[in-house]
C-alpha cells in the first residue's frame, strides 16, 4: 500500500524524540528478549540518543516487535486516565502524560544470586494540576536468565501496585496495558505499513499478534500482552492508523481511553475494532497496525490502601510456543522464589518467600519418606507464608512444596521447588552446670551435667553480663564431664551457659549457670590488678572483606585486635545482634557472620564497636597519676561500619 506523503511525515514525527521525560532506564537482558523499562510508565526503549522501538527477540537478533507509545493506563470510567503520553494531532507531537517520577523513585536494577533482575519504579499523579485522581504506582517487572531458567527466558512480567495515598476511598478504578506490537515490520521509506493481526486466547488472558502479510516472507515470531493477576475487564483491538492509512492519534484522548478500559463491547458496538480476530473478520478488518488493550478492574483502592494487577510481555517463536511461554510465565508469577523447612520443638516450621503476584492464600503438600506422591497438609488455604508441622516422627524424611490460589482462592498448581528435612528433637535446656576456680587460681573449671536424651553434644557459651547475647567458646561430647577454661583473665566477670545439640545439628534451648537455691546466674571471677599496656591500640582495628558479598564470601576478619577485645554488632536500627569475644594473642578474629540467633546476616550496614575488656577496669584500679592521657584512652576503643550485599 502506497502511503500519501503527509501520512509519511506523520509518522516520521511520531517517531522522533520529541519530548524526554525519562529520568531513567533500564533494560532486562538476563533473559531471551531485550526490554527497557522506564520509570515513567512507558515501554519506549531509548537508542541513538532519541526513541526508539522496544522488546528485542530474541535478544541480539536485532528485531524489535514492541512500537513506541506502548504504555500503562490507570483510571476510571468517567474520562479521567493517568497515561505515560497525550498523543494530539497538533503539531503531530506526542506530549508528556500524567505519570511523574516521585522523588523516591529513580528507577533500580536489583539482579538476584539466581539469575533473575528485577527493575523497580515509582510514578505517581498527583502533582497535575486539576487531576483528580491521586495516585501512586510501585512498578517492578522481572525476567529470568536463559542459564538458571531456560523455561522462564521468553517473557518480562510487570507487577503494578497502585496505593492510594488520600483520604477518600477510589472506586471504580481500570488498569491497563496498551501495546502497540508489530511483527511484521513497516518501512516507512518505502511506503509500506505494517500489516499484523491480532487475536485472543481466553485460556490465557491473552492478546497476541502475529504476521498476517503474504506479499512477503512472514515473521513465524508471535507475540503477546497477557493478564496474569486481576479481574479482568476488557480486551480490545484497534486500528493505530486508520483504513486508509491515517494516524488520528487524537482518538487516544482520556474520554476515550476511559471506554477502551471499562466497557468491553465498546469497539464491537461502534464498529470500529473488535475483541479478538473473529470480530475483525466479521467487519472486514484486514491485516493491519492494531493496538490492543487489556484491563483489569474495577478495583476499589481504600484510603491508604493498595491493590497489585500483574502483566506479562510474551513472545514465542510460533502460536504454541507463545502459549506454553504465557503458561510458564503465569506459573512463575504465582511460584514462591523459596521455601526452608527448620526443625523446630514439636515438629518442622515452613515457611516461604511470597510470590510475585497477589494472592488470596497458600496450599501446602508434604510427602513422607517411602512415599511416590505429595498429599495437602493443614488448612484447604493457609493465610500466611508459614506453616508449623506438628504431625511429624524423628527421624523421618519429609519434602514440602507449596502452590498459591489466586484471589478468587482458585489453586494455581504453580508450585515453588521442593525442600526436605529430617526432624529430630530439640533438646530441653541442660540443667546443673557447675563451676569454680581452680586449685592455681588462674583458669575455671566447669562440670557438665550428665546427658539425660539422646544428645549429639554441648555447647557452653560465655558473656560478662549473663543475659544474651552469648559467646560460643567450644563443642563437646555428650559424656564430657570437665571443661577447663583457660582464656580468662583476672579481675573480669565470667558468666557461662550451656545448650546441647541433636543429632541434626539444632541446637536446643540455652540454660544460665545459675545458684541451685536462688535461681540467679552466677558468676566466675579471678581478683589481680593487672598492669596496663602502653602498646594496646584499636584504632588500627580494619575489618575485611569490607562490603561481605553473601555470594562470594565465607567468613570476615576482624584484624589488629588488641589480645583482650570484645566486638559488639549492631544492625542500621541500633540492635545488638551479635557479641564477639576475642581472647587470643594473635591479631585476629574470624566471623562466619551469623547473629546470636544464629542466622546469618541480610544485606544492609551494620556497625561494629570494639572495646579492650578489662582497660576500664585497670584504669580504676591503678593510682591517678598512673592513668593514660584521654588520646591513649581513646585508643583503648574503636567504632566503625562495614556493608552487606547479594
Amino acid at each position: 500500500m502506497k502511503i500519501p506523503k503527509p501520512m509519511i511525515l506523520l509518522l516520521i514525527l511520531a517517531a522522533m524524540p520529541i519530548l524526554s521525560v525519562a529520568d531513567k532506564a533500564f533494560r532486562h537482558v538476563s533473559g531471551n528478549v531485550d526490554v527497557s523499562v522506564t520509570d515513567f510508565g512507558s515501554f519506549t526503549a531509548f537508542r541513538g540518543g532519541g526513541f526508539a522501538d522496544n522488546f528485542e527477540y530474541p535478544k541480539g537478533s536485532g528485531k524489535y516487535y514492541l512500537q513506541q507509545f506502548s504504555e500503562i493506563w490507570i483510571g476510571d470510567a468517567k474520562g479521567n486516565v493517568a497515561t505515560a503520553w497525550n498523543l494530539t494531532n497538533k503539531g503531530v507531537a506526542p506530549l508528556s502524560g500524567n505519570w511523574r517520577t516521585t522523588d523516591t523513585g529513580e528507577v533500580t536494577l536489583d539482579p538476584k544470586p539466581d539469575g533473575r533482575q528485577i527493575v523497580n519504579a515509582q510514578y505517581d499523579s498527583h502533582r497535575i494540576k486539576g487531576f483528580p485522581l491521586d495516585l501512586l504506582v510501585d512498578q517492578q517487572s522481572f525476567s529470568w536468565s536463559t542459564k538458571n531458567h531456560p523455561e522462564y527466558d521468553d517473557f518480562l512480567i510487570l507487577k503494578l501496585t497502585i496505593t492510594n495515598p488520600g483520604a477518600v476511598n477510589l472506586k471504580g478504578i481500570y488498569v491497563a496495558l496498551s501495546t502497540n506490537w508489530n511483527v511484521d515490520g513497516e518501512d516507512i521509506k518505502a511506503g509500506q505499513l505494517s500489516t499484523d493481526m491480532m487475536d485472543w486466547d481466553e485460556e490465557n488472558h491473552m492478546l497476541f499478534a502475529f504476521d498476517a502479510d503474504s506479499k512477503d516472507k512472514r515473521d513465524p515470531v508471535h507475540v503477546g500482552t497477557a493478564l496474569i493477576s486481576g479481574n479482568l475487564a476488557a480486551h480490545q483491538i484497534y486500528t493505530f492508523r486508520n483504513i486508509k492509512g491515517q494516524v488520528d492519534v487524537g482518538v487516544f484522548n482520556d474520554a476515550n481511553r476511559s471506554l477502551f478500559m471499562s466497557n468491553p463491547n465498546f469497539l464491537v458496538a461502534k464498529r470500529i475494532g473488535g475483541r479478538s480476530r473473529a470480530d475483525l473478520v466479521k467487519l472486514k478488518f484486514p491485516p493491519w497496525d492494531y493496538m490492543g488493550i487489556l484491563s483489569s478492574g474495577p478495583h476499589t483502592i481504600r484510603a491508604g490502601k493498595s491493590i497489585s494487577v500483574t502483566f506479562a510481555l510474551v513472545a514465542g517463536k510460533s502460536l504454541p510456543d507463545l502459549k506454553q511461554n504465557t503458561s510458564n510465565a503465569k506459573q512463575i508469577a504465582y511460584a514462591s522464589p523459596s521455601i526452608t523447612a527448620k526443625v523446630v520443638k514439636g515438629g518442622v516450621k515452613i515457611g516461604w518467600e511470597k510470590p510475585i503476584s497477589f494472592v488470596g492464600g497458600y496450599q501446602l503438600f508434604r510427602r513422607i519418606e517411602g512415599e511416590e506422591e505429595f498429599e495437602q497438609i493443614g488448612p484447604r488455604i493457609i493465610e500466611g507464608a508459614v506453616f508449623p508441622d506438628t504431625d511429624v516422627q524423628y527421624g523421618i524424611e519429609y519434602t514440602y512444596k507449596v502452590a498459591a490460589v489466586d484471589y478468587k482462592g482458585t489453586p494455581t498448581e504453580s508450585y515453588s521447588q521442593e525442600v526436605t528435612v529430617i526432624p529430630d528433637f530439640i533438646p530441653d535446656p541442660p540443667v546443673g552446670m557447675t563451676g569454680e576456680a581452680t586449685a592455681n587460681g588462674d583458669r575455671f573449671l566447669l562440670r557438665l551435667p550428665k546427658p539425660i536424651q539422646k544428645i549429639s553434644g554441648y555447647i557452653i557459651y560465655r558473656n560478662h553480663t549473663g543475659e544474651p547475647p552469648w559467646t560460643p567458646i567450644a563443642k563437646v561430647k555428650p559424656d564430657t564431664t570437665n571443661f577447663t577454661d583457660v582464656n580468662i583473665y583476672p579481675d573480669h566477670q565470667y558468666f557461662y551457659a550451656l545448650a546441647a545439640t541433636n543429632q541434626s545439628g539444632d541446637i536446643g534451648d540455652i540454660a544460665v549457670m545459675v545458684n541451685p537455691e536462688t535461681e540467679e546466674p552466677v558468676s566466675l571471677e579471678i581478683i589481680e590488678a593487672p598492669i596496663p599496656s602502653a602498646k594496646l591500640d584499636l584504632q588500627k582495628v580494619i575489618v575485611y572483606p569490607n562490603p561481605f558479598q553473601i555470594s562470594r564470601h565465607q567468613t570476615m576478619i576482624f584484624d589488629n585486635l588488641t589480645a583482650r577485645a570484645m566486638i559488639y554488632i549492631y544492625d542500621g536500627s541500633g540492635t545488638l545482634i551479635q557479641q564477639l569475644e576475642h581472647i587470643d594473642k594473635s591479631p585476629g578474629l574470624e566471623w562466619d557472620l551469623k547473629n546470636q540467633d544464629g542466622e546469618s546476616l541480610s544485606a544492609g550496614v551494620y556497625i561494629y564497636y570494639v572495646e579492650d575488656i578489662g582497660s576500664v577496669k585497670t584504669h580504676n584500679l591503678v593510682k591517678e597519676e598512673q592513668l593514660p592521657h584521654p588520646w591513649e584512652i581513646e585508643k583503648l576503643k574503636h567504632t566503625g561500619k562495614f556493608a552487606v550485599i547479594n
